[in-house]
Parts: C-alpha cells; structure tokens; sequence
C-alpha cells in the first residue's frame, strides 16, 4: 500500500522528505542488486542513498556507461560490470521520456539485468518502472530542483536576492549607486523558463533600468510588477514590502503555484497573507504553514460534492 498525496496545491517534496521515503521503503527493492546507478543529475542523491542503505557500490550513469571503478559497498576492487544485477535509480518519473533516454544509453549492455526505481511516480508512470516508493500527483516539485525547473513559468518571482544579488548598503541609495547596481547586478538563479510574474519592491521609477538588466541577461517574463512608491524613504514609512507582494500573488492565484522570495521575513509573512504556498531562496525551504488546512477544506468540498451529485444536483 502506497501513500497518495493528491489534492489542488504544489507537492513538494525536501530532501528531508527523500531520505525518509527511501528508508523507509528500502524493503520494496525484494530483488538483488549489485550495483546501484544513479541517473544524473536528480537521480544521485537518491540512488546514493539507497546503495548506503543497501551497502552496494554506486556510480552515475556516465560512470557506468564508460565502465569507471564503483565506489563503497563491500569487495568493489576489480568489479566486473557483465553479468551483474544492475539498479539504474531517478528522483521521479512522470512521462517516461527520461527513462526511455537511459534505457537507448545502456542498450549494448545485454548481459546484465537492469531494474529500474523511481523514488517518486505519477499514477500513470508507476508500471514503466520496476519500483517507486511513493506516488506524488502533478504538479509537484522538489526542493533539489526547483530553481531549475518548469515552476518560473507558474510563479510570482522576486528578483533581488532570487535572479540577482541583494544590493549593499552603499548601492542602496536610491541614487547613481543604485541605479549603476541596477543596470550590472550580479546575476544569481537565472530561470531555464520565461517567468510568468516578476513582483519586486524596486521602485516603478527604476522599470526602464530594470528592464534593461532583464534583457541582458536573457530572462523572459509575461509581467513585472513594481512598487508605487515614489522614493525610498516612502517605501520604507510604508511598510508594505510583504503586502505590496501578496496582493499581486492572491489577484493571480487563479495560475500562480508558488511565489519564489528572497527573504524569509518576507516570506512568512506573504503566506501568512495569502495562505499560499512560497519558497523561500534566504533558508532554502518551502513556507506552507496552511497546507493541510487547504488539503481538508479541497477534500470536504469534494465530499460534499459528491453527496450532491447523488441527490442529482449539479455542482
């Protein structure tokens, strides 16, 4: 019996999470295997961990492709690829289309016996692999992945402290320092997908230097929010740095899944206000103190759905 984690919010996943599903689903891997294979770059960490827990050697993909030396486990001096029990383990499956990509890689290798592991699958990914450990529904993210990944283009963004460097005291001030830390802000997580909301307590009157440093540093995004105030000095007597952010993120939670923050503060406090889930770049978490509320109140509307539609009222 596996645990389904399915409901209207983001799954995510932390590497907290990762260990304690592998340990504790060790035992569904009843088959024998002598080397465990990772399949870069998401599949490491969980195919090391299971070669720990299995006391097995381990190598990456690449590795095993070009015959390199294992490393751990147990007599792994010499160790003779053919004919050998073979586990190649990814982070998650969905479509399939990566592990159909492994299994092209390893197909002059026909002496061996490979097993294929999933730590996390969807419901309809499960039977293209040998073993999962745990079924998480779309949409879904891990916190090893997340600032590479599809999530830009469903989220509000913050920019300083998430696609550039936090400017320093001396830059901040809302003067030629600020405006020269504006146009040449050291780049930090830039997006692999065009964002779909920039929200940033820059102020409006920086949008064409904002922008500027935008294009040149190759970030797409559908729009950018900025605050109103006039100056710094207004800004800062507003106080409004976490509200100005979660009015934009609640006005589009109709399509925004995440809200990526810079600053834990700041991040609290947007999901105190909006209840929505954020991601927090300052400790490298997600902040969803609302999570099971949202859960309970999703599966008593569809409860209660469900009794009306047995009564022939539609819902």
């Amino acid at each position: 019996m596996y645990r389904v984690a399915s409901y209207k919010r983001l799954n995510y996943r932390s590497f907290d999470d990762l260990h304690q599903t592998i340990s504790q689903n060790i035992s569904k891997i009843d088959f024998e295997v002598d080397l465990v294979v990772g399949v870069p770059r998401s599949g490491i960490i969980p195919a090391t961990i299971i070669s720990l827990l299995l006391h097995k050697p381990f190598v990456t993909l690449t590795e095993f492709i070009n015959e390199f030396e294992p490393i751990g486990g147990m007599r792994t001096s010499g160790f003779q690829y053919r004919k050998k029990n073979v586990l190649l383990v990814d982070d998650s499956i969905n479509s399939g289309n990566a592990i159909n990509q492994v299994k092209k890689s390893i197909s002059l290798f026909h002496d061996i016996d490979f097993k294929f592991a999933a730590i996390y699958s969807t419901p309809d990914a499960s039977n293209k692999i040998d073993v999962f450990f745990e079924i998480v529904n779309s949409p879904r993210i891990f916190q090893w992945n997340v600032l590479n990944s599809w999530i830009y283009s469903k989220s509000c963004v913050d920019i300083d402290g998430v696609l550039c460097e936090d400017p320093t005291e001396y830059e901040n001030d809302d003067s030629l320092n600020y405006i020269h830390f504006l146009l040449n802000a050291k780049p930090k997580y830039i997006p692999p997908v065009p964002v779909d909301i920039l929200v940033t307590n820059r102020l409006e009157k920086y949008r064409k230097e904002t922008v500027i440093w935008l294009n040149k540093n190759g970030i797409k995004y559908n729009e950018l929010h900025m605050s109103p105030h006039k100056s710094k000095i207004e800004r800062q007597r507003a106080k409004d740095y976490s509200s100005f952010k979660a009015n934009v993120y609640l006005k589009n939670k109709s399509k925004s899944l995440l809200f990526i923050e810079s600053s834990y503060n700041q991040a609290v406090s947007i999901n105190s206000i909006t209840k929505l889930p954020v991601f927090c770049i300052e400790s490298m978490s997600l902040i969803d103190e609302f999570v099971n509320q949202d859960k309970f109140q999703y599966l008593k509307t569809k409860y209660f759905n469900k009794i009306w539609k047995f009564f022939g009222v539609d819902v």
